[in-house]
């Protein structure tokens, strides 16, 4: 303890340093208010459009948003006091868990990736927790942590900080490998897996501020004056937290930008106006037809060689694979043809497509599956 200008100190000001609690020196203003402010600013942007997308499109807002909201709100009025883990144990801990939900939204089915996502959450939650409890006492008596004053002995809070970098590795890389066995087996493009493999890599980026942070931790803290040494690891605690949130709103996005802007994601057979595709509405659905649109469906028209997985306006895209089929027609019935009934190749349809008697011939179809 020491006494400087009439204050009770932790330590004594560096000789020569003259003490000025009124105005005192400060370092890395700048870069905190631009790359917190930066980051808080997408942060929220990021939030929006996934709160836009469950509560007005999906109508769905469920427990993993109310966990995102905590996640996001504390940063707000505590960046200032981001060095220290009781305030940072609770943001990247609830963006985690999120993230983790989201993964089994998509994938709940298959009992080792459920299993393995279970796990992750449980070492998510349990180390912090841990960091959690161990920040908030950290010193016997309890209040020698926040009283210079009162004796007592306390754990190492550098290694405390280390722990909290090194956990906050280990479950970025368990969170970016789980999906990856999954979507190597979706029966999808080698582009489309690339596609979604590049989504989730989006999130290797926390990794690498963890291990910055790590880095940091081990090489500045162990200036004693840790509040002025301290302050880029302060940044980059910052920027991790806003990633996290980032990352765990990026499920919505898509459909986001889908919704308010569609011409970003129309394919090119959406406005090649050439006829045929499926159709919608109430008239009977053909599937690269090259007649006229059937029905009043309002839907993009696509080419005679279109295939399911083409996108089309509003809908997502299903991907097949390619068959190749061999088909045995039988012959029509003509005594069973209602009167009044015609069909041709090139002309509409009857609009009765949903009759008792709309079947007229029975086809019998071989199909032989190979991969190409």
């Amino acid at each position: 303890m020491s006494n400087t200008s009439g204050v009770i100190t932790a330590l004594p000001a560096p000789e020569g340093y003259v003490v000025n609690f009124d105005n005192p020196q400060r370092c890395g203003i700048l870069e905190a208010y631009v790359t917190l402010g930066v980051g808080m600013v997408l942060a929220f942007l990021f939030l929006f459009q996934r709160l836009y997308v469950k509560i007005a499109i999906r109508k769905k807002f469920g427990m993993d948003d109310v966990i995102l909201l905590v996640g996001w709100s504390p940063p707000i009025p505590q960046y200032n006091a981001y060095v220290y883990p009781i305030v940072y144990a609770i943001p990247p801990g609830a963006c985690k868990m999120v993230i983790l939900m989201f993964f089994l939204e998509i994938n709940s089915g298959t009992d080792w990736f459920r299993w393995s996502v279970y796990f992750t959450m449980f070492v998510v939650v349990g180390s912090s927790l841990s960091i959690l409890f161990s920040s908030i006492f950290p010193c016997n008596p309890i209040q020698s942590a926040y009283d210079l004053v009162t004796p007592g002995t306390c754990i190492d809070r550098v290694a405390t900080f280390k722990a909290t970098a090194v956990f906050g590795v280990i479950t970025d890389v368990m969170i970016i490998c789980l999906p990856i066995p999954m979507v190597v087996k979706l029966q999808v493009s080698t582009r489309k897996k690339i596609g979604l493999l590049s989504l989730f890599a989006i999130g290797s980026v926390t990794v690498f501020t963890s291990i910055v942070r790590l880095y940091l931790l081990i090489t500045i803290l162990v200036d004693p004056d840790q509040s002025w040494g301290g302050v880029f690891i302060n940044l980059w605690v910052g920027i991790e937290a806003n990633l996290l949130v980032m990352c765990a709103c990026l499920s919505t996005l898509r459909l986001f930008f889908h919704t308010v802007s569609p011409k970003i994601f129309s394919s090119g057979a959406a406005t090649t106006g050439q006829s045929g595709g499926v159709s919608s509405g109430n008239g009977l659905q053909t599937i690269g037809g090259t007649g006229g649109t059937s029905g009043v469906g309002s839907g993009p028209k696509r080419s005679r060689y279109s295939r399911f997985d083409d996108r089309s306006h509003n809908g997502p895209a299903y991907t097949l694979d390619t068959f190749h089929v061999q088909i045995k027609g039988g012959t029509r019935d003509r005594d069973d043809e209602p009167s009044g009934r015609k069909s041709s190749v090139g002309g509409g349809h009857d609009p009765d497509s949903s009759s008792e008697r709309g079947i007229m011939q029975t086809t019998e179809t071989h199909i032989q599956y190979s991969k190409t």
